[in-house]
């Protein structure tokens, strides 16, 4: 799956229409490429958060990979519904 690399930024403070846009950071310079614009700051810091809540969730994943484990199966999980949110045919779809 695709998926926009992180660490991410709050980009705008607030801006003028009172949004938070969150951009994608690409080494000590900042790119342009918007990845969510949000209007409450906890919404901001909680996407901001998403790369590497995914990291871990994908570590754990993979360290409990042939168990049942209830957290690798919880990862698991999680990583399908992920997979299934992100999808290009549910994406396109609507």
């Amino acid at each position: 799956m695709a998926r926009t690399p992180g660490p991410w930024r709050i980009e705008d403070a607030e801006d003028a229409y009172g949004y938070f846009t969150i951009s994608r950071a690409n080494g000590a310079e900042y790119s342009t490429e918007q990845v969510a614009t949000v209007y409450e700051l906890e919404d901001a810091n909680l996407i901001v958060a998403l790369p590497l809540l995914l990291a871990v969730v994908e570590q754990v994943a993979a360290h409990f990979a042939y168990t049942d484990a209830p957290l690798g199966v919880a990862a698991r999980a999680a990583l399908a519904r992920i997979n299934d949110l992100t999808s290009p045919s549910l994406r396109n779809s609507g």
